[in-house]
């Protein structure tokens, strides 16, 4: 005899309560290491390496389609602790994901704040030009 499951049985299947708990407690983990390595980067001045790596993160994010992430990572992010072309850089992978990511309008807004802090008002939209999302 040949006992087989229903596959609604299979497509209904959640991971037990703990197991999500720990998947979070993961995604925060990792979410928080990406941002203090970001801001130890920047703070050191190797801007470059703080772009490659915020880019790879936010990549690999972004080929998962895990858009909460995206979107904590976009909340939790301490702007000013990073460089203005990470930060920059940040809007620009962030771009083309803006219509799942919830929490970029908000970021949008205080990069651009964080920008005028050092940048005359024509030269911030400039540089933001094309990367405000707006539908």
């Amino acid at each position: 005899m040949i006992c087989r499951e229903s596959s609604s049985a299979v497509d209904d299947w959640e991971p037990p309560p703990s197991s999500r708990t720990q998947l979070v407690d993961e995604n925060r983990r990792k979410r928080d290491e990406a941002l203090e390595e970001l801001y130890r980067l920047g703070a050191s001045g190797k801007v470059d390496t703080a772009m490659d790596r915020m880019y790879r993160h936010f990549h690999e994010l972004i080929m998962a389609k895990n858009y909460s992430e995206c979107n904590a990572f976009l909340d939790d992010m301490d702007v000013e602790r990073l460089p203005n072309a990470v930060l920059v850089g940040i809007l620009t992978i962030s771009y083309h994901v803006r219509n799942h990511v919830a929490t970029r309008p908000e970021a949008f807004r205080r990069i651009e704040a964080k920008l005028g802090q050092t940048m005359s008002a024509a030269r911030v939209a400039a540089t933001l030009r094309g990367l405000e999302g707006r539908q």
